[in-house]
């Protein structure tokens, strides 16, 4: 395996006979319908290839391209002129986590690839301790509310993260589930893939979900690869932020 990647995950559905289960919805929750937080964290981005599906994270392109920053940028910008979504950003989170001494951020990013790391086992005893609806993930938010969510350490970590910030009522949660350079047919191309949670930090439940993966390629004449921060506008536009509770709707595109 390439040192530019690390944790490559590949859906196991078929080989483990997993039938079709419930998806989580993409947008606002029914449950949740009526409730419009009081306070959103922006919790700093993790980084996890997409358990529900074959997926990759380049490990050079995700440090020389900045993607972090990137995708922090085009977050903010969404939210800019927002007076109805009261948020923490993430340089205020990060630093309320950074002077705490429990690693709270280190320890949810743990139990992200931990539990994603079992879902890849092929140890039986080890698949047997998930739940046949974590079996039956079809995506990032299938992986979260199916998987991670009803955790308790999870719960307890999301509970201790509201109480060291100003007691926020949820979190938004950004992943970066896909991240690869290619040459096909030709044309350098990339490929990039965010997934979305806004969750309740009392319960850990998915209020709102989001998850897109795009491409960008250069004509066959240009022999190079795009930047990517073009791909990322495209893919964190106004229509990834439908029904996100309390934003207003600018002038939708596409995606």
């Amino acid at each position: 395996m390439s040192k530019n990647r690390f944790l490559i995950v590949a859906a196991l559905l078929v080989s483990f006979g997993c039938v079709s289960q419930p998806r989580i919805p993409y947008g606002l929750q029914t449950e949740f319908k009526a409730i419009n937080p009081s306070r959103v964290l922006a919790v700093p981005p993790f980084v996890l290839p997409d358990p529900g599906h074959a997926a990759s994270v380049d490990a050079a392109a995700l440090e020389l391209g900045q993607i972090l920053k990137i995708v922090e940028t085009e977050v903010l910008k969404a939210f800019k002129n927002q007076p109805s979504v009261n948020g923490v950003s993430f340089s205020s989170v990060r630093a309320t986590l950074a002077a705490d001494p429990k690693p709270i951020y280190t320890t949810l990013d743990s139990i992200l690839k931990s539990t994603s790391a079992k879902l890849i086992s092929t140890d039986p005893t080890i698949r047997n301790s998930l739940s046949k609806n974590c079996l039956g993930r079809k995506n990032f938010i299938d992986y979260y509310g199916l998987c991670v969510a009803g955790d308790k350490p999870w719960t307890e970590n999301l509970n201790a993260l509201s109480a060291r910030v100003l007691n926020a009522d949820s979190a938004l949660l950004i992943a970066v589930t896909h991240l690869d350079k290619k040459l096909s047919h030709a044309q350098y191309k990339i490929e990039a893939e965010i997934a979305a949670v806004l969750v309740d930090t009392n319960s850990g439940k998915v209020i709102w979900a989001r998850e897109i993966r795009d491409e960008s390629a250069n004509s066959p004449d240009k022999l190079s690869f795009p930047e990517w921060q073009p791909l990322f506008e495209k893919i964190i536009n106004e229509n990834f932020w439908v029904e996100f509770p309390g934003r207003i709707a600018r002038n939708s595109t596409k995606n």
